[in-house]
């Protein structure tokens, strides 16, 4: 059996006549060809999901009958948030995806010194894109929920929020610390900081470990900042296991 289409409603409510935006509405009838009464799920801010049924008007706008919310499925132990140093062009694109994909709740470009100075160009364009692409990440991986794309900080900033979160993990080359062992323990909370493609620079380094962060090899060769965010974001989710929402 095909899996029903999933579409993002921050507002979706049991029992509620909804319209879908323009995107939306044309994603599902022109690309998808869907027609009035088929079924979909839509999923909220909140992470719950809820049965629906297409519906369109003679105007040829689309909107959806919400029938019923969805059982709560089980969600992953851990929320990771992932502050990275953007890479130029489309590699941020592949990075936020990937990392949608596998379940990452929080993404935080970092503005680090050694973050090239075309990357560094992040206003509320480049954001609402890399908003759009997860949103249309999660639709498609079937998560239940979209995650958080904030404003760039700086790495003093982004270490300022550690204590919020159980572990804060700092990516470097140099690393002492084993990840597969930090990935295992019971934090339900962390930090994970990816540095541009020159490293973060000593005075970082030393800022972070500080700020109490591990600082945590991800192995002997040189990786690309997405390959490195995709590394760290499947490492602690997969460890982590689900639990009963």
């Amino acid at each position: 059996m095909s899996r029903k289409p999933r579409f993002y409603v921050p507002n979706a409510q049991t029992r509620r006549e909804i319209r879908l935006d323009p995107a939306q509405a044309h994603h599902a009838l022109r690309v998808m060809r869907l027609k009035a009464g088929d079924a979909l799920i839509l999923f909220n801010q909140h992470g719950e999901e809820f049965e629906a049924r297409l519906t369109t008007d003679d105007a040829g706008a689309a909107g959806a009958s919400i029938l019923s919310r969805l059982p709560a499925r089980n969600r992953v132990r851990r929320q990771v948030t992932l502050a990275f140093a953007p890479p130029r062009g489309k590699r941020a694109d592949f990075l936020v995806e990937k990392c949608t994909e596998l379940g990452v709740c929080r993404f935080i470009p970092l503005l680090a010194q050694r973050t090239a100075s075309t990357a560094r160009r992040i206003g509320e364009g480049r954001l609402a894109r890399w908003r759009r692409i997860a949103t249309q990440a999660a639709q498609q991986c079937a998560r239940d929920s979209v995650p958080d794309i904030d404003a760039p900080l700086n790495v003093q900033e982004a270490l300022s929020l550690a204590p919020e979160y159980d572990e804060t993990w700092m990516a470097d080359p140099g690393g002492e610390r084993p990840p597969v062992s930090l990935a295992c323990s019971d934090a339900s909370m962390v930090l994970a900081m990816v540095g541009p493609e020159g490293g973060f620079t000593q005075s970082e380094l030393r800022a972070a470990l500080t700020a109490g962060a591990a600082s945590v090899s991800l192995g002997g060769n040189v990786l690309r900042v997405e390959t490195a965010c995709v590394a760290v974001a499947a490492l602690l989710i997969s460890t982590a296991g689900t639990e009963s929402a």
